[in-house]
């Protein structure tokens, strides 16, 4: 009885209500919501003492989360290049002002685009 009379009510916040609390944050304070999302980040796992731990598949997919800043940069270029592409095909005037090549790039968009996207 006494380990449980020891033991004391932890307050955090639970799965889905966290992720909620984050995004009202981020939506009513934008940037300035950052240092308040990572206080309340650690009082959740200050107050989760038998949380979840840290695994290896966790640890190894944490490793690989670098490789995704230039995935999305080489993404958002094939993007730009099929919106550039785009702007031409509603803009024919605009492409018949363009240099030599200005325009071989602009023919080269859909493909350059699709590769990188």
């Amino acid at each position: 009885m006494d380990s449980k009379d020891t033991s004391k009510k932890h307050f955090y916040l639970k799965w889905p209500w966290n992720v909620i609390v984050y995004i009202i944050l981020v939506v009513v304070f934008r940037v300035f919501a950052i240092p308040v999302i990572l206080l309340l980040v650690w009082w959740n796992k200050k107050q989760q003492p038998d949380g979840p731990e840290d695994g290896y598949y966790l640890e190894r997919t944490r490793g690989r989360l670098i490789g995704l800043i230039p995935a999305a940069a080489f993404g958002g270029g094939g993007a730009l290049a099929l919106w550039f592409f785009y702007l031409g095909q509603t803009l024919p005037e605009k492409v018949e002002r363009l240099d030599d090549k200005m325009r071989i790039f602009y023919y080269l968009c859909p493909f350059l685009g699709a590769v990188r996207f």
